[in-house]
């Protein structure tokens, strides 16, 4: 009975009316069981908020509330989630300013002078190059182990082919990216392995380079074995020739796209 009010008007006692915005909140509870966007289960969900504050502005009265267009709230209510899913979206770092020091000038005179330097140490030194050599050597004995199940024509050149390949795939991934700088380092890397190969060619007659796991007998001389299966030992000096050729053109084409680029974007700078 405490909960009872007396009606003086009506001379009665009766218990108080629910203010409309309670009543709405309330029927908005029990529908609004499922999340518009990801279907879970909420019954203090969108709906049951957007309606909580339609109710309040139409008054706590005596007047019962008015029925919602419940299909309009939903469709507004789904484009604001929406808006608000895609705020949440992949972050894109911006990219530097075109027209910097860096970017018209310095980057390009780097990139030379490690070309430069990178052919000079290919070249002076029988193809051997501290560090990154050691690098090429890892890179090469990889190939190999990702072909270990294949047949030993495809095991024996594909540490040689990845020790090549894998910088030329690296140039083409940086070159998608529009990082320049890189795209001409990384094919000077690729000159200066392939002119690596062509050394071991060299050798594949002569049987002097000390090989990683090599018993000393040269059965594990990985160019050895291959031009002695095809028959063409008796061309390893044209053909170690011809790689070591092919490793210049690609110097020169590293260092030609150094010059082409730096021109490029001191062009567009003015």
């Amino acid at each position: 009975m405490d909960d009872l009010t007396y009606d003086a008007a009506r001379n009665l006692c009766r218990r108080p009316q629910e203010s409309a915005t309670n009543r709405k909140v309330l029927a908005a509870q029990k529908i609004s069981r499922m999340c518009l966007v990801c279907g879970a289960e909420n019954s203090f969900g969108l709906q049951a908020r957007s309606w909580e504050v339609q109710a309040g502005a139409a008054g706590d009265g005596d007047k019962p509330p008015t029925t919602p267009d419940v299909d309009a709230l939903f469709a507004e209510l789904k484009a604001k989630e929406g808006l608000r899913l895609q705020s949440h979206g992949p972050v894109t770092l911006p990219r530097p300013k075109p027209g910097g020091l860096w970017n018209t000038t310095l980057q390009w005179v780097v990139a030379a002078l490690i070309t430069l330097m990178l052919a000079w140490f290919t070249y002076a030194n029988d193809g051997w190059v501290p560090l990154l050599s050691y690098f090429d050597l890892g890179v090469h004995e990889f190939g190999h182990l990702l072909t270990i199940w294949a047949p030993e024509l495809i095991v024996w050149p594909a540490g040689s082919f990845l020790q090549v390949a894998g910088p030329l795939a690296l140039s083409y991934y940086f070159y998608r990216r529009g990082d320049r700088f890189a795209v001409v380092v990384v094919i000077a890397w690729a000159a200066e392995s392939l002119n690596n190969v062509s050394v071991y060619m060299y050798d594949a007659t002569r049987m002097v380079l000390p090989l990683f796991g090599d018993d000393g007998s040269g059965a594990g001389h990985d160019w050895h074995n291959i031009l002695t299966r095809l028959d063409l030992l008796g061309s390893t000096d044209g053909l170690a020739h011809f790689v070591r050729f092919l490793s210049v053109l690609l110097f020169v084409f590293a260092l030609g796209l150094a010059v082409w680029w730096f021109t490029e974007a001191r062009r567009t700078k003015t």
